[in-house]
């Protein structure tokens, strides 16, 4: 379970989306408004839509935060490199092609290790299931201008491929390690966040479309970072439990379902039994 946020009021936007159409007319809203933003940062306006990025939290005051910095973890930051080196000494038998370098670290997110990625999507939809599929409370679905974040924490305007952008270097584990024990010298920023585009390791992957953010070694949520304002593209949108079986009839009749999201026969099953035992259903 991600934390919750506490103190003051928050700077970010934040609206509520009580319907399918309410939800979709806010994406567009954003698609608009962030579209011109990022014609006026790259000086070219061909039309194109802005780059949108949308992550669903079952709990509308959970932080954007990796699972390694949540605080009822028993794995930390600190217990990175050792784990992530016993992640490749073990795993090499299962998978002689694991190699140093992110294809691996990338896989150890994808395998349930706790590491300083955060799941995003670029389908609103998706991220929409990922919120309210076992909602308790009001739920929400993110939306950020990965570009936007990248001017802003390493300014770069444009998405980092870690495989090939020296910028990615410093959030590596060895990188991180060394910062972790005072070997960082000369007084730097400390590292925020920057938008990566991951090799697509699974079917998973491929059919949520996932992306993810990579942080540095401090738990500092992205709607905290001293440069958010209610104008930035980054915004809240709060669905109402109240309104979540409307919603999931809503995604079903878009195609959204637990074999478009889970595309093996885990997700099948599943599937199938909620159509023929209901939508509500525990895990």
């Amino acid at each position: 379970m991600a934390k919750k946020k506490t103190g003051s009021r928050p700077r970010y936007r934040s609206v509520t989306a009580r319907s399918m159409s309410d939800f979709v007319d806010v994406v567009q809203d954003l698609q608009d408004e962030w579209s011109d933003l990022e014609s006026e940062q790259t000086e070219k306006d061909d039309g194109g839509d802005a780059h949108i990025w949308f992550r669903g939290n079952a709990d509308k005051d959970w932080e954007l935060t990796p699972k390694i910095f949540r605080t009822k973890n028993e794995i930390s930051v600190t217990d990175e490199a050792e784990l992530y080196g016993e992640f490749l000494r073990r795993g090499y038998s299962l998978a002689p092609s694991l190699t140093v370098g992110w294809h691996s670290y990338f896989l150890m997110q994808h395998h349930g290790i706790p590491t300083r990625l955060l799941d995003w999507t670029d389908s609103a939809l998706i991220a929409l299931y990922f919120a309210i599929r076992n909602c308790k409370t009001d739920a929400a679905v993110w939306a950020v201008n990965p570009l936007w974040l990248n001017g802003k924490t390493v300014d770069r305007y444009a998405l980092v491929e870690p495989s090939l952008d020296p910028v990615a270097a410093a959030f590596m584990v060895d990188a991180v390690h060394a910062g972790l024990e005072g070997n960082n010298e000369g007084g730097a920023s400390p590292l925020l966040s920057i938008a990566v585009r991951p090799p697509w390791v699974s079917m998973r992957m491929f059919a949520q479309r996932s992306l993810f953010t990579l942080h540095g070694l401090q738990n500092i949520p992205i709607e905290q970072y001293p440069f958010v304002r209610r104008n930035s593209p980054l915004c809240r949108i709060v669905i109402p439990v109240k309104q979540r079986e409307k919603f999931l009839v809503g995604l079903r009749s878009c195609g959204i379902a637990k074999t478009t999201i889970y595309p093996d026969l885990d997700g099948l099953a599943k599937e199938l039994v909620t159509e023929y035992g209901g939508l509500d259903l525990p895990k």
